[in-house]
C-alpha cells in the first residue's frame, strides 16, 4: 500500500467517485476509502439520472470528463424526455438504470485507473488529522524524530521513529505522559507493539 497519497477522498457514492476521478485525471495519486469496496458505485432507491434541475448538473460532469453519464450508457434500461408539451428550456432527459449494472460500470472505470481503493471506514476525520500529533509532539520534545505515522487496516495505526538512543526512547514511550497522551488519541492500552530496527541494509 503506497501511504502518501496527493488526494484521499471519503466515500465512494456518486460525488466520492467523481472526486476520485476528478483527481485521478490531474494526475493525483489519489485514494478513495470506502465502508464497502463491493458498494462504490451504489445507487440511491430510485436508480434515475438527470431529471428536472439535474440533466445539467449531468451534462456538465460529461463535459468535464466524469463517469456518471458513461456508467448511465452502460445501465440505462429506460430513457425519457421530460416536459415535451412545454419549450426547449424546461425539457430535461432522464434515464432509469438498472442499479446493479451502474454499480458494476462504476467499479470498472474506478479500477481501470490507478486509484487505490480501500475498505474501511473512517470514524473521525478530524481526530486523525490532529490526534496523533500529541504524542507525536512529546517524542519530538525529547529529541525522537518522527519519519511517518499513518492509519492502517482493522483501526490499526503504525508510527516510524529515528532515535539515537534506544534506552530514553523506551523510558519515553513507557512514561505516564505517553500514556496519557496514546488514551488522548484513542489508543487501547495493551495493544501497542514495538518493533526494533538496528541497522538497514542498502542493495
Amino acid at each position: 500500500m503506497n501511504n502518501k497519497y496527493d488526494v484521499i477522498v471519503i466515500g465512494g457514492g456518486h460525488a466520492g467517485c467523481e472526486a476520485a476521478h476528478a483527481a485521478h485525471r490531474k494526475k493525483l495519486k489519489t485514494c478513495l476509502i470506502s465502508i464497502s469496496e463491493s458498494s462504490i458505485g451504489q445507487m440511491s432507491c430510485n436508480p434515475a439520472i438527470g431529471g428536472l434541475g439535474k440533466t445539467h448538473l449531468v451534462k456538465e460532469i460529461d463535459a468535464a470528463g466524469g463517469i456518471m453519464a458513461e456508467a448511465t450508457d452502460a445501465s440505462g434500461i429506460q430513457y425519457r424526455t421530460l416536459n415535451t408539451r412545454k419549450g426547449q428550456t424546461v425539457r430535461s432527459l432522464r434515464v432509469q438504470c438498472d442499479r446493479d449494472k451502474y454499480k458494476e460500470a462504476v467499479q470498472k472505470i474506478i479500477k481501470g485507473t490507478d486509484i487505490e481503493v480501500i475498505e474501511a471506514e473512517v470514524e473521525d476525520i478530524e481526530r486523525w488529522k490532529t490526534g496523533f500529533a500529541t504524542h507525536a509532539d512529546l517524542f519530538k520534545r525529547q529529541g525522537v524524530t518522527v519519519a511517518y505515522y499513518g492509519a492502517g487496516e482493522s483501526n490499526k495505526g503504525a508510527a516510524c521513529f529515528e532515535t539515537n538512543d534506544l534506552d530514553a526512547f523506551m523510558e519515553i514511550l513507557q512514561s505516564p505522559d505517553t500514556a496519557e497522551a496514546m488514551s488522548h488519541d484513542g489508543i487501547i492500552d495493551g495493544t501497542v507493539e514495538v518493533f526494533v530496527l538496528d541497522s538497514i541494509l542498502e542493495t
